[in-house]
């Protein structure tokens, strides 16, 4: 499968500019469109080691990252 999302390209840009700058010591594998995991348990994969780095939306989580979730509330401007 051919991953759409747009932020795809940028990881992979972003993870050959690293491999560069190592000399080809540090590489790196993107796994997009929930191929190593549900978008859910992104932020539990990289919390045991599943995954080294993760794209994490807290909003698919309601209530357990309460700091986030201020940026929910809302806001009255007289």
């Amino acid at each position: 499968m051919r991953p759409r999302h747009p932020l795809v390209p940028r990881p992979k840009d972003w993870a050959a500019d690293i491999e560069k700058a190592s000399g080809g010591s540090i590489k790196s594998v993107v796994f997009p469109s929930e191929q190593l995991g549900k978008a859910f348990d992104h932020y539990d994969m990289a919390r045991d080691g599943i995954a080294d780095l993760t794209y994490v939306n807290p909003g698919y989580q309601p209530g357990r990252f309460p700091v986030i979730a201020a940026g929910q509330l809302a806001v009255h401007v007289r």
